[in-house]
């Protein structure tokens, strides 16, 4: 499955270029016993 959420799409990857901070959101699920991380846009 590729490590994708469920019902969502699988991201496209990044190239390193395209990263000077990474700028990470963590969405907690299931009572925060479940953690879903995506790079913010």
């Amino acid at each position: 499955m590729n490590q994708a959420a469920p019902l969502r799409a699988v991201p496209e990857p990044l190239n390193p270029g395209q990263i000077t901070r990474p700028d990470i959101h963590r969405t907690d699920r299931l009572g925060e016993v479940i953690h879903e991380y995506r790079h913010a846009a």
